[in-house]
């Protein structure tokens, strides 16, 4: 808050990946972000790898006091019990211990605002992350060039649903094989 005490922009995004200092960065915006309500990607955790730091679940808990949801989460660390010493190699899933995260509004916040332009850029931030009905229904009310484009967008991945699966299932075999072949011993 006191970098940006005299900021006379609007914060649209905040990124912080900090190695486990993102909370109390967080509560230092906190006037910020409660001004500006910007999209927030976070890299956070469920394990105190750090000592001190605040986890996942009380970051989550706060944000949503403020009117935030949690819309995609992906992994960012994990572990397994190393069983090497038994089979040839580690296998099946792993526990989740870090995460990333993005949190933006809750919907309703984005679609009151009454900013076209500010609205088409979060939709346009929800789209790149394939959040298609998000960022949809945040500029369904305004008639402009980009929404009539999302909705041929949205039209076309309808339509061709089965092909963009597939093409997603293959990328996920692909960077699976990649990660197998390169791992870190």
């Amino acid at each position: 808050d006191n970098q940006l005490k005299n900021f006379d922009k609007k914060i649209d995004i905040l990124k912080i990946d900090t190695q486990g200092s993102e909370y109390q960065i967080l509560e230092g915006g906190m006037e910020t972000i409660k001004r500006d309500m910007p999209f927030l990607f976070l890299e956070t955790w469920s394990q105190p790898y750090y000592e001190g730091i605040t986890l996942f679940d009380e970051i989550i808990i706060n944000l949503r006091k403020l009117g935030y949801e949690l819309y995609l989460l992906d992994t960012a660390a994990a572990t397994r019990v190393n069983l090497k010493n038994f089979f040839k190699k580690n296998i099946g899933k792993e526990k989740m211990t870090g995460f990333n995260l993005f949190l933006a509004p809750n919907l309703k916040y984005l679609i009151d605002e009454n900013n076209t332009e500010s609205k088409i850029k979060k939709s346009f931030l929800f789209f790149i992350h394939d959040l298609l009905t998000f960022s949809y229904k945040i500029v369904e009310n305004e008639n402009n060039d980009y929404k009539f484009y999302l909705e041929k967008i949205i039209k076309k991945r309808i339509k061709y649903k089965l092909y963009y699966d597939l093409i997603k299932f293959l990328n996920i075999i692909t960077r699976y094989r990649f990660f197998e072949n390169h791992k870190l011993t």
